[in-house]
C-alpha cells in the first residue's frame, strides 16, 4: 500500500471516530444524569445489554474506573474544587468529567487506533518547529502551553509558563510499533498574539496519542502581569 493511501486511511479513521461521537456528546448532556451507570456497565461487559445498552455505555468512561475505582479523574476533580464526600458531589464530579470534559469516552476508546505502540518508526516529518526553552524537541511531542509556575498543567487557570511550554508547530507521520501497514499522524501548534492590554494564547492538536483519536483547540486570554516571559 502506498504512503498516500496509508495517510488517507488514517484521516478516514480519525474523522469517522470524531464525527461519530457527536450524537453521543449531544445526547450525553441530557441523558447522562439518568443513566444507571453501574448497571449499564455490568450489562455491557457481560454481553447481556443489547444495542440500546451499548449506546448508553458509549456515553460513559470506563478508563478512570480501572485507574481510580471511580468514573472520574480524582486529581482533576480536586483541582476543580468539587467535593466528592457526598453522593451529590460524586454525581457532579462524574457529570463534569464524563459529559462535559471528556464526553463519549467509551465510544472513543472503542473506535481507537488499531495499535497502541511502544516504539515508533518515523516515516515523514512535514513540520519540525516545536521548541522548549528555545531548544528544538521532537515533533512526536505535542505543542502546548503549560500553565502554572510549577509547570503544572491546568486548562483554565494559572499563569502561562512559556519556558517549559512546547512552542511552535510540528507535523509528523510514523509507523506505530514499526508496522509498515499502518501510518499515524500527530499535528499540533501553538500561537501567541500580543495586544496592548492582554495576550491571546491558542493551542491546536489533531491526530492520535495512540490511545484514541483526538482534536483539540484551546484559547486563553491573559493579562501581561499574569504571564511568565522567557
Amino acid at each position: 500500500m502506498t504512503t498516500r493511501q496509508l495517510k488517507k486511511n488514517f484521516w478516514n479513521d480519525l474523522w469517522k471516530a470524531l464525527l461519530g461521537k457527536i450524537p453521543y456528546i449531544l445526547l450525553g448532556y441530557i441523558i447522562y444524569p439518568f443513566i444507571k451507570r453501574t448497571e449499564t456497565r455490568m450489562k455491557y461487559h457481560s454481553k447481556e445489554g443489547g444495542w440500546y445498552n451499548k449506546q448508553l455505555w458509549y456515553m460513559l468512561n470506563d478508563d478512570e474506573i480501572e485507574r481510580y475505582g471511580v468514573d472520574f479523574d480524582i486529581k482533576k476533580i480536586e483541582d476543580k474544587g468539587i467535593d466528592t464526600s457526598t453522593r451529590w458531589g460524586r454525581f457532579k464530579a462524574s457529570y463534569w468529567f464524563n459529559a462535559i470534559r471528556n464526553p463519549a469516552g467509551n465510544y472513543m476508546f472503542t473506535n481507537a487506533p488499531e495499535i497502541n505502540p511502544t516504539s515508533y518508526q518515523i516515516k515523514e516529518i512535514e513540520i519540525d518547529r516545536i521548541t522548549k526553552n528555545e531548544k528544538r524537541i521532537s515533533p512526536l511531542l505535542w505543542a502546548f502551553w503549560v500553565l502554572g509556575k510549577e509547570g503544572k498543567l491546568n486548562n483554565m487557570i494559572g499563569v502561562v509558563n512559556e519556558p517549559v511550554s512546547h512552542i511552535g508547530e510540528g507535523k509528523i507521520w510514523y509507523h506505530p510499533g514499526n508496522i509498515k501497514t499502518l501510518l499515524y499522524c500527530r499535528w499540533s501548534h501553538t500561537r501567541k498574539f500580543n495586544f496592548k492590554w492582554f495576550f491571546i494564547y491558542t493551542e491546536f492538536a489533531i491526530g492520535t496519542n495512540d490511545v484514541k483519536y483526538d482534536i483539540v483547540y484551546k484559547i486563553r486570554f491573559k493579562l501581561p502581569e499574569n504571564v511568565i516571559e522567557l
